[in-house]
């Protein structure tokens, strides 16, 4: 196990008491910061409005709105193979945590995949669970980038920095907002974005030939006890 003295000044300056952001991992990533090209900026700069989702008591598995849950993240965005509703009613109920088209979703919970964040794409109603929280941000910053460097190693290391729990590690809003961005002006990050989308499309691409060619090769004792028996 990892001890370390640490100063009273550092753990004011910090304001927390668990030992995950005094760690040397946490160390090494405000060392990197430090070391940014670009500005390194608080989260809550670029926040025009940000809510936590309330916990949803009656959820319907059918029809409704939406409702976004953690497992609905994924690295390219979201899933919503698999999504639970709630009812119209309910939702309305709901207006502070209603999302639209450009709003960043990130998890509270500790991710059980590679994903922290995704942007809100669709143009129907939606609402999200207690476990999650939704950015809704200023102009100043492309969602798209927000959610991509929050999905990166720097960007989860950071997020995961801040979550406290042994079963099950979480974090809060308020937490969530000190977190450092790193900032480079509009165009490199719609730069970034480009870059990013072209990787994912390559990976898909490559995951779907990986798939057929397995496929074929399951195949191929069918065919050769097919040829065998003519």
């Amino acid at each position: 196990m990892e001890t370390r003295l640490v100063p009273i000044s550092e753990i004011r300056k910090k304001g927390v008491w668990h030992f995950q952001p005094y760690s040397q991992a946490v160390q090494r990533l405000e060392a990197d910061l430090a070391q940014s090209q670009f500005p390194v900026i608080k989260l809550q700069d670029f926040v025009d409005n940000a809510k936590r989702g309330f916990i949803q008591k009656s959820i319907g598995e059918t029809d409704g709105v939406l409702l976004i849950r953690p497992i609905n993240l994924t690295p390219i965005g979201l899933d919503l193979s698999e999504v639970a509703y709630i009812t119209p009613a309910d939702h309305n109920k709901l207006p502070q945590t209603q999302l639209q088209a450009g709003d960043v979703i990130i998890s509270l919970v500790a991710p059980s995949q590679q994903t922290i964040a995704a942007v809100y794409t669709e143009d129907r109603p939606a609402n999200i669970t207690n476990n999650l929280a939704r950015l809704r941000l200023k102009s100043n910053i492309d969602p798209a980038y927000l959610a991509y460097y929050l999905n990166s190693n720097l960007g989860r290391n950071l997020v995961e920095s801040q979550m406290t729990g042994s079963v099950i590690r979480t974090t809060n809003l308020s937490s969530l907002l000190e977190l450092p961005v790193v900032y480079p002006s509009l165009d490199k990050q719609h730069q970034i974005v480009l870059y990013v989308q072209n990787l994912q499309q390559k990976a898909i691409q490559l995951s779907k030939q990986g798939a057929n060619l397995q496929a074929e090769a399951r195949q191929m004792f069918d065919r050769v006890l097919k040829e065998e028996a003519a």
